[in-house]
């Protein structure tokens, strides 16, 4: 009795595989953009959360002291999440309303976030105003809108 013949095995054509790698290019190049936006998002809440234990930080110092402090090492806050993440460095500083200034401002990678590029926290007379440069409105970059 004779075997019946093997189904001959077809594997992928160069055309069927170049095909695939468009389609992957294509969802790749769509998908990047998005990608980036998020990752600076993300980075820019690093930024915030470093913002907000400064202020926190001097209103605890300013407890027990006459005055605000201009550096970040009396606020003992440790290496301030780690530079919040490495994305961005703070500053901080005396201004002439018996308040502070501190900004978060971008570097490294994170540069290329154009529509935040620095985040400032100023206490100016009791009053807390937080604004922001770049392309986006301040509110926009501290996340009330």
């Amino acid at each position: 009795m004779a075997l019946p013949p093997a189904p001959a095995v077809r594997g992928v054509t160069l055309v069927e595989l170049m095909v695939a790698v468009c389609i992957v290019a294509i969802l790749a190049s769509l998908a990047y953009p998005s990608y980036t936006r998020y990752l600076h998002r993300s980075r820019r809440a690093d930024a915030l959360v470093a913002l907000i234990q400064i202020q926190m930080a001097q209103e605890r110092w300013r407890a027990s002291h006459p005055a605000y402090t201009a550096t970040l090492s009396d606020l003992n806050l440790g290496t301030l999440a780690a530079e919040a993440s490495g994305h961005y460095r703070l500053t901080l500083a005396l201004n002439g309303d018996g308040g502070y200034d501190a900004k978060a401002t971008a570097v490294g990678s994170q540069t290329s976030d154009k529509a935040c590029a620095s985040l400032s926290l100023s206490v100016r007379a009791g009053q807390v105003h937080q604004s922001a440069t770049g392309t986006a409105q301040a509110d926009e970059c501290w996340g009330m809108s």
